[in-house]
């Protein structure tokens, strides 16, 4: 026992000399101080809004709903359409809305509401501009109902613009309508979109530190480092480096989560993580046992890391590509975090890998002696 903790110790000692070791720790901090940052600022795209009415009703209310909401989009009001275009020419927002003069007349009549300025289109401003339409929707929802209530419904009464607004607001209300639960029943807050991803792709760098660990162990063992070892010593020797990794990582990612809000309960946080090291530990462990030649290992560190952004539940979830999903380690851990029952998997991943992996590597070496 007391010579096995000196290896661990020793091992562990080895990876922070290691840099491509500490620069993927230091990635995982960076990383989430970015996401985290721009969600606190609500800023992942800026967009200059001005109006050419700033008096009309409407345009007050479009203005304080947009500035007031948190959402990924940061909203910079200004103090005229030229100069909200202007910040979109220089690059100092990403694009410009400039609203029309009589907002609450105009809504629902066909004319145009908003005018867009940019420099360039991508992605993410397409996804912005689907907002305008959710931001004018009160706005053309309750015109489109006074046009068709005066002149479809009811064309011969006159009716007032208070009682109009007095029957239209019967049917508001400030509830949701989506609401987001546990499987328990627990209703859970909205997940703010921005730091979401961030518990995938800190797992991600997590795993791509033990995959460096079986690199550095694989490296040494081309140079007859552990020659002195027998087979089933230097097995023992890749696990236990691969296990130092990955719980070392597990530090700083558990430290993100808590630093960002998205640490949820100790039981579920800490049985999860505890299950996530583990079926990492074997998932690189099989890898070095199946590819025992650094150069071709080094070509799956970033097929690894494409395939488990593809194909776990990082930005997008699904259960397409089961095949492909089931042997990912971040795969298991995103959903167990979720639902604590999904541990049983990691149970079973386990007890498969690990004789697996010990079997290949006796395997594999003794072919290569």
């Amino acid at each position: 026992m007391k010579r096995a903790l000196v290896w661990l110790l020793i091992l562990w000692k080895r990876l922070f000399k290691k840099t491509g070791f500490l620069v993927i720790l230091v990635l995982i901090p960076i990383m989430t101080f970015m996401l985290s940052s721009a969600a606190g600022d609500n800023g992942f795209i800026n967009i200059a809004v001005a109006f050419e009415d700033r008096d009309d009703a409407a345009s007050i209310d479009l203005m304080s709903r947009l500035t007031t909401k948190g959402s990924m989009i940061k909203y910079t009001v200004c103090d005229s359409p030229a100069d909200a275009i202007e910040m979109a020419e220089s690059g100092k927002t990403d694009s410009a809305w400039v609203f029309v003069r009589n907002l609450s007349k105009t809504a629902g009549s066909g004319q145009v509401l908003a005018k867009i300025y940019q420099r360039e289109d991508n992605i993410f401003l397409k996804l912005a501009r689907e907002k305008i339409f959710c931001t004018l929707m009160p706005e053309v929802a309750y015109n489109i109902y006074k046009e068709f209530t005066t002149e479809e419904m009811l064309p011969n009464v006159e009716l007032t613009e208070e009682e109009l607004r007095t029957a239209y607001d019967v049917y508001d209300t400030d509830e949701g309508l989506v609401e987001f639960q546990s499987p328990e029943g627990e209703v859970k807050a909205t997940p703010d979109y921005l730091v979401t991803p961030l518990r995938g792709m800190t797992a991600i760098l997590m795993l791509m530190c033990g995959m460096a660990a079986t690199m550095y162990f694989l490296t040494d063992e081309d140079k007859g480092s552990f020659c002195l070892l027998r087979l089933p010593g230097k097995f023992g020797v890749l696990l236990a480096s691969n296990f130092c990794a990955l719980a070392t990582a597990s530090v700083f990612v558990t430290v993100s989560f808590i630093l960002t809000g998205s640490y949820t309960s100790f039981l579920t946080e800490s049985a999860a993580m505890l299950g996530y090291i583990i079926i990492s530990t074997l998932f690189c462990t099989l890898l070095g046992a199946l590819v025992p030649h650094i150069k071709y290992f080094s070509l799956l560190l970033p097929a690894v890391l494409v395939v488990s952004l593809a194909f776990c539940p990082v930005f997008f979830g699904g259960n397409d590509m089961f095949l492909l999903r089931y042997p990912l380690p971040t795969y298991h851990y995103l959903y167990a975090t979720a639902d604590i029952s999904r541990l049983w998997h990691m149970l079973i991943y386990a007890a498969t890998a690990l004789p697996l992996a010990y079997l290949i590597y006796i395997i594999r070496r003794k072919q290569t002696v």
